[in-house]
Protein backbone atom coordinates (compact mmCIF):
# COMPACT_ATOMS: atom_id res chain seq x y z
CA UNK A 1 0.00 0.00 0.00
CA UNK A 2 1.43 3.37 -1.05
CA UNK A 3 0.43 6.65 0.55
CA UNK A 4 0.94 10.14 -0.90
CA UNK A 5 0.90 13.15 1.43
CA UNK A 6 1.07 16.59 -0.20
CA UNK A 7 0.85 20.08 1.22
CA UNK A 8 -1.57 22.67 -0.11
CA UNK A 9 -0.71 26.35 0.00
CA UNK A 10 -1.40 29.73 -1.51
CA UNK A 11 0.61 30.42 -4.68
CA UNK A 12 0.74 33.63 -6.70
CA UNK A 13 -0.21 32.75 -10.27
CA UNK A 14 0.33 34.83 -13.41
CA UNK A 15 -2.27 35.29 -16.18
CA UNK A 16 -0.84 32.27 -18.03
CA UNK A 17 -1.45 29.98 -15.01
CA UNK A 18 2.25 29.63 -14.13
CA UNK A 19 3.56 30.51 -10.66
CA UNK A 20 5.18 33.94 -10.28
CA UNK A 21 8.94 33.89 -9.68
CA UNK A 22 11.46 36.58 -8.81
CA UNK A 23 12.33 36.78 -12.53
CA UNK A 24 8.72 37.47 -13.62
CA UNK A 25 8.22 40.83 -15.35
CA UNK A 26 6.39 43.57 -13.44
CA UNK A 27 3.54 43.54 -16.00
CA UNK A 28 2.90 39.86 -15.20
CA UNK A 29 3.13 40.41 -11.45
CA UNK A 30 0.59 43.25 -11.61
CA UNK A 31 -1.97 40.96 -13.26
CA UNK A 32 -1.42 38.00 -10.93
CA UNK A 33 -3.88 36.17 -8.66
CA UNK A 34 -3.40 34.08 -5.55
CA UNK A 35 -4.77 30.54 -5.71
CA UNK A 36 -4.67 27.53 -3.44
CA UNK A 37 -2.49 24.94 -5.20
CA UNK A 38 -0.75 21.65 -4.43
CA UNK A 39 2.89 22.29 -3.52
CA UNK A 40 5.40 20.07 -5.36
CA UNK A 41 6.72 17.05 -3.44
CA UNK A 42 9.77 15.21 -4.81
CA UNK A 43 8.30 11.75 -4.17
CA UNK A 44 4.82 12.51 -5.62
CA UNK A 45 5.01 12.92 -9.42
CA UNK A 46 1.45 14.24 -9.81
CA UNK A 47 2.30 17.25 -7.63
CA UNK A 48 4.87 18.83 -9.95
CA UNK A 49 4.17 22.23 -11.56
CA UNK A 50 1.83 23.44 -8.79
CA UNK A 51 -1.41 21.80 -10.04
CA UNK A 52 -4.81 22.97 -8.85
CA UNK A 53 -6.42 20.74 -6.26
CA UNK A 54 -8.88 19.43 -8.87
CA UNK A 55 -6.07 18.65 -11.35
CA UNK A 56 -4.10 16.85 -8.65
CA UNK A 57 -7.04 14.74 -7.47
CA UNK A 58 -7.91 13.81 -11.08
CA UNK A 59 -4.31 12.75 -11.78
CA UNK A 60 -4.17 10.70 -8.58
CA UNK A 61 -7.49 9.00 -9.41
CA UNK A 62 -6.20 8.16 -12.91
CA UNK A 63 -3.15 6.55 -11.28
CA UNK A 64 -5.38 4.42 -9.04
CA UNK A 65 -5.10 6.43 -5.83
CA UNK A 66 -8.12 7.09 -3.61
CA UNK A 67 -8.56 10.15 -1.39
CA UNK A 68 -8.12 9.30 2.28
CA UNK A 69 -8.25 12.76 3.81
CA UNK A 70 -8.39 16.39 2.69
CA UNK A 71 -7.51 19.14 5.13
CA UNK A 72 -7.00 22.87 4.79
CA UNK A 73 -3.26 22.44 4.29
CA UNK A 74 -2.81 18.85 3.07
CA UNK A 75 -4.21 15.98 0.98
CA UNK A 76 -3.62 12.29 1.63
CA UNK A 77 -4.22 9.69 -1.09
CA UNK A 78 -3.59 5.95 -0.98
CA UNK A 79 -3.08 3.22 -3.56
CA UNK A 80 -4.32 -0.24 -2.47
Amino acid sequence: MTTHYVNVGFVTIGPDGAPITKQSPIAVICRSNTEQRVLPQADVPNSSNYPTIDQYLSAEAAAGYAVVQVGQTFIVTQHP
